[in-house]
């Protein structure tokens, strides 16, 4: 039976200590002047400096200058770090569902991002390409594309045409997610740590 072709990003699964993940997070900071999209799944990496002095985006009303790293969309290929995946956005002044779901081009928001170094991740391989039993341990870099899904779900894959046994690549590949109907076949859902962590 084939497997369905539905990208969701990177999903958190585990983590180091407790096994299943139970909702660790931490906040970051992405300012107006980052003209890329940030879904959920989407994986993210350190864009240098903090937050200015900011007003009315969350529950709070002020947060204080410095308190959150600045981050970015994290780009796809050996030797760019990543420091995390996205797992939601603290509410903004402005109500709406589509302004929660995720974060639009040049949107200032805090973000929330699961970057535990240890972390386990699902993703789904990219089309095309069909994992194997040697591929299992083996490392490989995501494909990090932009997503027009509307319940605010990246579009980013698990790359295995840069499958390697050593090197730079972003993630090491743990083992075919046990997901019922998953199998071994093109689009398949495997597990996943960050090789490439800028917080590790």
């Amino acid at each position: 039976m084939a497997n369905i072709d539905a990208p969701f990003g990177l999903k958190p699964v585990k983590d180091a200590f407790s096994g299943a993940y139970a909702g660790q997070i931490n906040s970051y900071y992405i300012g107006p002047g980052d003209a890329t999209e940030l879904r959920v799944g989407d994986p993210v990496s350190l864009a240098g400096g903090s937050n200015p002095a900011i007003a009315g985006l969350g529950v709070a009303s002020e947060r204080r200058e410095g308190e959150f790293l600045t981050i970015t969309r994290a780009t796809g290929g050996a030797s760019n770090f990543l420091c995390g995946v996205v797992v939601g956005f603290e509410p903004t002044a402005v109500v709406g569902y589509e302004r929660e779901s995720y974060r639009k081009a040049n949107e200032e928001r805090i973000v929330l991002v699961m970057d535990d170094p240890d972390a386990e991740f699902e993703v789904q391989c990219a089309s095309g390409t069909v994992p194997v039993a040697a591929n299992m341990g083996a490392l490989a870099d995501l494909s990090v594309v932009g997503s027009t899904d509307v319940y605010g779900r990246s579009a980013t894959e698990l790359d295995l045409t840069s499958i390697a046994a050593t090197g730079n690549e972003q993630v090491r590949i743990t083992g075919l997610s046990s997901r019922i109907g998953n199998e071994m076949l093109e689009h398949a859902v495997v597990r996943v740590k960050i090789n490439k962590h800028q917080l590790a």
